[in-house]
């Protein structure tokens, strides 16, 4: 059974409260549970801690962000968490920032993000049938 790390990187503020992200982040949740996925889930807005963070995110296949786009953005509380959260997992997440005397010509190259494999294949099945539960969610 995959393991799927959902975060909600909805903002409470002013009138919504973060509504919108909370309720798409519910029924992500419910629609994969469904599906036989193990989910496990940070509400960045109520607070993580770092460690436990770099773990959740080692232990699991898939990565879900849902968030609300702010001027075609991530809000902040995502960037600080993916900064806060990254550095502290520096070695666990990823050896190094990419750079290497064998390609010197290429500065910068991606590393690898974590220990697992990821495969389009779940992703894609994934994306398909969250996209049936929210049209489901929405038009009733």
């Amino acid at each position: 059974m995959a393991t799927i790390l959902l975060l909600n990187g909805g903002k409470a503020f002013g009138n919504s409260g973060g509504r919108l992200s909370q309720t798409l982040h519910n029924v992500a949740k419910q629609a994969l549970e469904s599906l036989g996925f193990k989910v496990i889930e940070t509400i960045i807005d109520k607070g993580y801690n770092a460690q436990e963070e770099v773990r959740k995110i080692a232990d699991s296949d898939v990565l879900i962000y849902q968030m609300p786009a702010w001027w075609m953005g991530e809000p902040w509380i995502v960037k600080k968490y993916i900064d806060e959260v990254y550095l502290e997992g520096a070695g666990i997440l990823f050896k190094n920032d990419g750079r290497s005397r064998k390609h010197s010509a290429i500065p910068y190259f991606l590393a690898k993000p974590c220990q697992k494999r990821r495969t389009t294949t779940r992703l894609k099945a994934i994306s398909w049938a969250l996209k049936g539960f929210i049209s489901e969610a929405i038009h009733s």
